[in-house]
Protein backbone atom coordinates (compact mmCIF):
# COMPACT_ATOMS: atom_id res chain seq x y z
CA UNK A 1 0.00 0.00 0.00
CA UNK A 2 1.52 3.32 -1.10
CA UNK A 3 0.31 6.30 0.90
CA UNK A 4 3.01 8.73 -0.27
CA UNK A 5 5.09 8.46 2.91
CA UNK A 6 7.60 5.89 1.70
CA UNK A 7 10.99 6.48 3.32
CA UNK A 8 14.41 5.75 1.90
CA UNK A 9 16.09 2.75 3.54
CA UNK A 10 18.21 3.56 6.57
CA UNK A 11 21.92 3.41 5.77
CA UNK A 12 24.21 2.49 8.64
CA UNK A 13 27.87 3.57 8.55
CA UNK A 14 29.94 1.47 10.99
CA UNK A 15 31.93 3.34 13.64
CA UNK A 16 35.26 2.35 12.02
CA UNK A 17 34.21 3.70 8.62
CA UNK A 18 32.81 6.86 10.23
CA UNK A 19 36.09 7.48 12.05
CA UNK A 20 37.96 6.93 8.79
CA UNK A 21 35.78 9.47 6.98
CA UNK A 22 36.27 12.04 9.76
CA UNK A 23 40.00 11.29 10.15
CA UNK A 24 39.59 10.58 13.85
CA UNK A 25 39.16 7.64 16.26
CA UNK A 26 36.12 5.53 17.04
CA UNK A 27 36.24 6.90 20.59
CA UNK A 28 35.79 10.43 19.23
CA UNK A 29 32.91 9.26 17.01
CA UNK A 30 31.17 7.74 20.04
CA UNK A 31 31.68 11.01 21.92
CA UNK A 32 30.02 12.87 19.04
CA UNK A 33 27.07 10.45 19.34
CA UNK A 34 26.89 11.10 23.08
CA UNK A 35 26.86 14.87 22.40
CA UNK A 36 23.96 14.37 20.00
CA UNK A 37 25.90 15.44 16.92
CA UNK A 38 25.57 12.05 15.22
CA UNK A 39 22.65 9.55 15.37
CA UNK A 40 23.57 6.01 16.39
CA UNK A 41 21.86 2.86 15.16
CA UNK A 42 21.04 0.00 17.51
CA UNK A 43 19.59 -3.20 16.12
CA UNK A 44 16.58 -4.79 17.87
CA UNK A 45 17.44 -6.91 20.93
CA UNK A 46 21.06 -5.73 20.94
CA UNK A 47 22.89 -3.74 23.60
CA UNK A 48 25.55 -2.13 21.44
CA UNK A 49 25.11 0.32 18.62
CA UNK A 50 26.37 -0.76 15.18
CA UNK A 51 27.24 2.65 13.77
CA UNK A 52 25.71 5.98 12.78
CA UNK A 53 23.15 6.95 10.16
CA UNK A 54 24.50 8.17 6.86
CA UNK A 55 22.12 11.15 7.05
CA UNK A 56 23.53 12.33 10.38
CA UNK A 57 27.11 11.89 9.14
CA UNK A 58 26.42 13.89 5.97
CA UNK A 59 24.68 16.60 8.03
CA UNK A 60 27.65 16.77 10.42
CA UNK A 61 30.17 17.08 7.57
CA UNK A 62 28.11 19.78 5.82
CA UNK A 63 27.93 21.77 9.07
CA UNK A 64 31.72 21.72 9.47
CA UNK A 65 33.69 24.80 8.50
CA UNK A 66 37.24 25.06 7.27
CA UNK A 67 39.61 27.91 8.09
CA UNK A 68 41.47 28.95 4.96
CA UNK A 69 44.96 30.38 4.78
CA UNK A 70 43.58 33.82 3.89
CA UNK A 71 41.73 34.06 7.22
CA UNK A 72 38.28 33.55 5.75
CA UNK A 73 35.98 30.72 6.65
CA UNK A 74 33.88 28.71 4.28
CA UNK A 75 31.80 25.59 4.24
CA UNK A 76 33.50 22.60 2.79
Amino acid sequence: MDNGTEQAPLRVIPFVETSRRLCTTTVTVKKLVKQGLLDEVKLPNRKRARGVTSDSLERFIRAATVRRGDGSEGAR
